[in-house]
């Protein structure tokens, strides 16, 4: 289900974007509890601020960006973990 379209101008990063799409959801009363997204649209600011601002979880891939390469089963739980803050089996 589409549920909004947003068109940015090339140089705008999907990360830019993220916030704009929370102040859309907000105002046609769709807020999501969790917004699934790819790595491209959170940032460590947007994971703190969205909960508080929008009361959204993000919820996606973040730390394998900066941790470099990855033990890929272990550092998955815990990439998991430090998204939701819950631990996955």
């Amino acid at each position: 289900m589409i549920t909004h379209v947003q068109t940015t101008i090339a140089t705008q990063t999907d990360v830019e974007t993220t916030e704009s799409i929370h102040s859309a959801f907000d105002a046609k009363g769709r807020l999501p509890k969790q917004h699934l997204v790819d790595s491209g649209y959170i940032s460590a600011g947007l994971l703190v601020n969205s909960p508080i601002d929008y009361q959204v979880q993000l919820v996606g891939l973040f730390a394998s960006i900066f941790i470099g390469k990855l033990n890929r089963e272990k550092d998955m739980r815990s990439t998991i973990l430090t998204l939701t803050g819950k631990q996955k089996p």
